[in-house]
């Protein structure tokens, strides 16, 4: 969100998002020349806080749609044991 207020201005971006059957659908709006263009993808709830989880996953990835945190996906995960 803070890039998107950053890059896009607070105005010029919006969120929404609805149910298509059981599904969570996010649709993340950028205005380009006045008129609005929408990207969507939908969320899986989370483990600990299932509902908060979907909304957050679906526009997460509405957002990579755009180009936002897709480097994300390229990084090598590392795993460590910890107590």
């Amino acid at each position: 969100m803070d890039l998107l207020d950053e890059v896009v201005k607070p105005e010029n971006w919006q969120d929404k998002y609805e149910f298509v059957g059981n599904k969570l659908i996010c649709g993340v709006g950028i205005k380009f020349n006045g008129e609005w263009v929408w990207k969507y993808d939908t969320g899986t709830e989370s483990p600990t806080e299932a509902e908060k989880g979907q909304f957050s996953d679906a526009f997460k990835r509405a957002c990579v749609k755009w180009g936002i945190g897709r480097f994300l996906y390229d990084l090598d995960l590392q795993y460590r044991d910890w107590e």
